[in-house]
């Protein structure tokens, strides 16, 4: 089953009087219960394929179809909302909310999915925080966590709404290696257990080495999509 799919996709930038071209006829797809790295130098063009699929912006031409929807034309509410309910995101720079518990943090994925029932969010949100060893720290705010508890609590926020796809851009960046690699454990875990979907953009090899596919870009082209 295809969760994601692009189509003749281009993405261009205006520079001043010229025009940038990040990405030029990118054709791929993404399976349910894969864990693919997209690899490449800066400027490669993974950060901008990470968000066309993430739905954080517009191909300049071409389509993204998520779960056989096809998202040209839709709405920025519509946009929002398709965000919301079936993408999780999990950034370098963690991106939780700092006056809100780890509890809080995740709950809010639920909330912003228009999932109404108190008991339900209570539920899930615990047992999110649970599949990635935080079970003791529900009432810690982030400022008391350690960087590699802040991204376990991230995965938990993407995770709890069982979203179609887990995008997670350089989710090892600000960590060391070791938290790096607990990281890295859980979500090949979640993957395994739970058939949840990742996609990253990484420059760590560590990653790289441990992915199912690796789809290399340069200069906004894939170069080499190998799968293991």
């Amino acid at each position: 089953m295809k969760v994601c799919s692009l189509e003749n996709i281009v993405k261009t930038y205006p520079l001043g009087d010229l025009e940038v071209t990040a990405l030029n006829g990118i054709n791929l797809s993404i399976s349910k219960g894969e864990f693919t790295v997209f690899a490449g130098p800066s400027g490669s063009g993974k950060s901008t394929l990470l968000n066309l699929i993430g739905l954080l912006d517009s191909p300049s031409s071409g389509s993204v179809i998520l779960n056989g929807q096809n998202t040209k034309g839709l709405s920025e509410r519509q946009l929002g909302v398709t965000r919301a309910q079936q993408i999780g995101f999990i950034f370098q720079s963690f991106n939780l909310i700092p006056v809100l518990s780890a509890f809080e943090n995740v709950e809010i994925a639920l909330q912003l999915s228009n999932v109404t029932n108190k008991q339900e969010r209570k539920d899930k949100t615990a047992a999110a925080l649970e599949a990635v060893g935080l079970a003791d720290f529900f009432d810690r705010r982030p400022r008391q966590l350690s960087g590699g508890q802040q991204q376990r609590v991230a995965i938990a926020r993407a995770l709890v709404k069982e979203p179609a796809l887990v995008i997670a851009d350089e989710p090892t960046a600000n960590l060391d290696s070791e938290n790096g690699r607990q990281i890295l454990d859980i979500m090949q875990h979640l993957n395994a257990e739970k058939g949840a979907t990742f996609i990253f953009s990484t420059h760590d090899p560590m990653v790289v080495q441990q992915a199912k596919r690796v789809i290399r870009l340069q200069d906004g082209v894939i170069t080499a999509d190998e799968t293991f």
